[in-house]
């Protein structure tokens, strides 16, 4: 795995969100799944990547004015985009935390695109774990 450079001040206000997580343990088992996925592609720590999700997440409800229960109540395919939309939103915050975002985008784009197939399998399953 090529190493990527993170901002060290950006790292640390990730990993001082994941501490104020609280989400629906389900939920929560199936978004740190993808967690776990991401960080086989991205060489940052795992609390790093779970406050990114919280993060993430804590964006797209404000901005959709919806919570994670609204969306796990959705019809699949509109369950489906929302959690597309994380997925770019999350790979987007994840730039911001590189040092060197220029050269290094397209291994975080790779990793997001690994993983977010895996998401795509899972919703074609019905979202059954």
């Amino acid at each position: 795995m090529e190493t990527i450079k993170f901002q060290k001040d950006a790292v640390e206000k990730a990993e001082d969100e994941f501490k104020k997580i609280d989400i629906d343990p389900a939920y929560r088992q199936m978004t740190f799944g993808f967690v776990k996925l991401l960080q086989q592609h991205l060489d940052l720590p795992e609390i790093v990547l779970k406050g990114n999700v919280w993060l993430t997440i804590k964006q797209w409800q404000m901005e959709n004015q919806k919570t994670i229960a609204d969306v796990q109540k959705m019809p699949p395919q509109e369950r489906f985009a929302a959690g597309k939309e994380m997925f770019m939103m999350g790979k987007e915050r994840t730039k911001h935390l590189l040092a060197e975002r220029e050269k290094q985008e397209e291994l975080v784009d790779k990793a997001y695109e690994i993983v977010f197939q895996k998401y795509v399998e899972f919703a074609k399953q019905g979202f059954q774990q």
